[in-house]
Protein backbone atom coordinates (compact mmCIF):
# COMPACT_ATOMS: atom_id res chain seq x y z
CA UNK A 1 0.00 0.00 0.00
CA UNK A 2 1.34 3.83 -1.07
CA UNK A 3 1.01 5.72 2.41
CA UNK A 4 2.86 9.16 0.68
CA UNK A 5 2.78 10.37 -2.97
CA UNK A 6 5.84 13.14 -2.68
CA UNK A 7 4.51 15.18 -6.00
CA UNK A 8 7.47 17.58 -7.56
CA UNK A 9 6.63 20.29 -9.90
CA UNK A 10 10.01 21.69 -11.56
CA UNK A 11 10.49 24.39 -14.08
CA UNK A 12 14.17 24.82 -15.23
CA UNK A 13 15.91 23.69 -12.38
CA UNK A 14 16.90 20.19 -12.92
CA UNK A 15 20.41 19.82 -10.64
CA UNK A 16 18.44 21.00 -7.70
CA UNK A 17 16.04 18.34 -9.06
CA UNK A 18 18.15 15.79 -8.95
CA UNK A 19 19.15 16.35 -5.69
CA UNK A 20 16.08 16.68 -4.27
CA UNK A 21 15.20 13.17 -5.89
CA UNK A 22 18.47 11.36 -4.66
CA UNK A 23 17.73 13.04 -0.80
CA UNK A 24 14.38 10.41 -1.40
CA UNK A 25 15.01 7.70 -3.88
CA UNK A 26 19.17 6.90 -2.56
CA UNK A 27 17.80 6.00 0.65
CA UNK A 28 16.13 2.70 0.61
CA UNK A 29 14.10 3.21 3.73
CA UNK A 30 10.32 3.07 2.70
CA UNK A 31 10.78 3.13 -0.79
CA UNK A 32 7.98 0.14 -1.19
CA UNK A 33 5.34 2.96 0.55
CA UNK A 34 6.47 6.08 -1.85
CA UNK A 35 5.27 7.11 -5.00
CA UNK A 36 7.70 10.28 -6.15
CA UNK A 37 5.93 12.09 -9.59
CA UNK A 38 8.03 15.26 -11.34
CA UNK A 39 5.43 17.31 -13.06
CA UNK A 40 7.64 19.09 -15.94
CA UNK A 41 6.08 22.00 -16.60
CA UNK A 42 6.93 22.46 -20.37
CA UNK A 43 11.07 23.41 -19.13
CA UNK A 44 13.59 24.93 -21.77
CA UNK A 45 16.67 22.49 -19.53
CA UNK A 46 16.84 18.88 -21.17
CA UNK A 47 15.76 16.98 -18.19
CA UNK A 48 16.89 13.48 -20.22
CA UNK A 49 19.35 13.13 -16.81
CA UNK A 50 15.55 13.30 -14.91
CA UNK A 51 13.80 10.91 -17.12
CA UNK A 52 17.19 8.06 -16.59
CA UNK A 53 17.20 8.46 -13.36
CA UNK A 54 13.87 7.81 -12.45
CA UNK A 55 13.66 5.33 -14.91
CA UNK A 56 15.41 3.20 -12.13
CA UNK A 57 12.83 3.06 -9.29
CA UNK A 58 9.69 1.47 -9.90
CA UNK A 59 7.96 4.48 -7.45
CA UNK A 60 8.69 7.05 -9.42
CA UNK A 61 6.96 8.74 -12.61
CA UNK A 62 7.85 11.82 -14.63
CA UNK A 63 5.75 13.68 -16.59
CA UNK A 64 6.26 16.72 -18.99
CA UNK A 65 3.64 19.20 -19.98
CA UNK A 66 3.69 20.60 -23.50
CA UNK A 67 2.82 23.97 -22.48
CA UNK A 68 3.63 25.60 -19.94
CA UNK A 69 1.09 25.99 -17.01
CA UNK A 70 0.76 28.28 -13.92
CA UNK A 71 1.93 27.27 -11.06
CA UNK A 72 -1.54 26.05 -9.64
CA UNK A 73 -2.34 24.55 -12.93
CA UNK A 74 0.69 22.56 -12.11
CA UNK A 75 0.36 22.16 -8.71
CA UNK A 76 -3.07 20.19 -9.72
CA UNK A 77 -2.10 18.09 -12.10
CA UNK A 78 0.16 16.49 -9.60
CA UNK A 79 -1.78 15.32 -7.22
CA UNK A 80 -4.68 14.21 -9.88
CA UNK A 81 -3.20 11.10 -9.88
CA UNK A 82 -1.49 10.57 -6.79
CA UNK A 83 -2.29 7.06 -4.82
CA UNK A 84 -1.15 7.67 -1.55
CA UNK A 85 -2.82 8.36 1.56
CA UNK A 86 -0.76 11.48 1.96
CA UNK A 87 -0.04 13.82 -0.28
CA UNK A 88 3.46 15.83 0.06
CA UNK A 89 4.67 18.85 -2.27
CA UNK A 90 8.31 18.87 -2.43
CA UNK A 91 9.66 21.87 -4.36
CA UNK A 92 11.92 21.00 -6.93
CA UNK A 93 15.06 22.85 -5.06
CA UNK A 94 14.48 21.54 -1.40
CA UNK A 95 15.94 18.28 -0.56
CA UNK A 96 15.47 15.95 2.67
CA UNK A 97 18.41 15.41 5.34
CA UNK A 98 19.61 11.70 5.38
CA UNK A 99 17.15 9.74 7.24
CA UNK A 100 14.55 12.21 7.05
Amino acid sequence: MTTLSIRIPSLNRKTYLLQALRSILESPQHLDRLEICVSNNCSDEDYTDIENFLKLYPCAKYMRHMRRLSLDENMHSCVKEAVGEYVFYLGDDDFFFPGG
